[in-house]
């Protein structure tokens, strides 16, 4: 009787250590996140300015076109979904704790990231259009079918798509309400749908926006030995790849580590079909 004490009382100390562990995680991400929010908010509210006060510059050029979609929804995700973040990392539980919130906590979530994600990618696959093809966009129909059609894509895809996973698709959701979104979505647990998702939203966008980049270098250096009599466009498309390169440089500096480890995850555990663990793991990843 006195052992059994004795190992109820150690594992009680356990799970203490243990969640003392855990809130101090929680508490040392919300002292980081917190600093960056407000120097974000205040350098977009920035940006914002600048291009109230010059939008010819921003809308002229069709190569910029990306850049304000991008930053309303990095905007909307600082300001609101960050929030939401911060909110369970101050009290380590999803608030308010019903079916509903968590339903639109992980949409909202899945929606904003891959909208970022598609806009980035779809920029950098246009930006080769642009340097290498640029009489394309002066005729109006090409202009809408190979520049605003694909931007509204990449738009309205990831909302549409995670509405009809998250919303739509008839599964038993079990949250976690200690737990960051509330745990995983219930599509997860469909093994197919799970791995496309991570696959298609994921892993391809964020390693193709990779690849269209150094696609891009390689081409630029080749053209550019050919049209050494036009400097002026050879400076030209040294601006919009520099530009493209920095703003794709720190989008992937957060993406590809993130699209590394889920790869690996699915490889471990999906071929095991261990879907709620599969689950789990993504959502400590992203």
């Amino acid at each position: 009787m006195t052992f059994m004490r004795m190992i109820d009382s150690n594992a009680l100390k356990n799970t203490n250590t243990t969640n003392t562990v855990v809130a101090n995680h929680r508490q040392i991400k919300l002292a980081i996140l917190l600093p960056c929010q407000i120097l974000s908010i205040i350098c977009s509210l920035f940006v914002f300015i600048n291009i109230i006060y010059r939008p010819s510059k921003l809308i002229k050029s069709i190569g910029n076109h990306f850049i304000l979609p991008l930053l309303i929804t990095s905007f909307i995700q600082v300001t609101t979904e960050l929030s939401m973040v911060e909110n369970y990392l101050h009290t380590g539980i999803v608030r308010p704790s019903t079916n509903s919130y968590c339903l639109f906590f992980n949409w909202y979530e899945f929606s904003l990231n891959g909208i970022s994600l598609f806009i980035m990618l779809w920029a950098s696959i246009e930006r080769h259009i642009i340097i290498l093809s640029q009489f394309v966009f002066q005729i109006q129909w090409k202009r809408i079918v190979f520049h605003y059609i694909p931007l509204c894509i990449a738009i309205l895809y990831p909302p549409v798509c995670y509405a009809y996973l998250i919303f739509i698709y008839n599964c038993v959701n079990n949250w976690n309400y200690y737990e960051l979104l509330c745990t995983a979505p219930c599509f997860y647990q469909n093994k197919i749908l799970g791995t496309m998702d991570w696959l298609v939203n994921i892993i391809i966008p964020a390693f193709s926006i990779a690849l269209a980049n150094l696609l891009l270098i390689i081409r630029i250096i080749h053209r550019s030995t050919k049209i050494r009599h036009n400097p002026e466009r050879i400076k030209k498309n040294r601006k919009m790849t520099i530009q493209l390169l920095a703003i794709s440089s720190l989008f992937l500096i957060f993406w590809l580590p993130i699209a590394v480890t889920v790869d690996t995850i699915i490889r471990d555990r999906v071929l095991l079909n261990d879907n709620a663990d599969l689950a789990a793991s993504v959502l400590v990843v992203s």
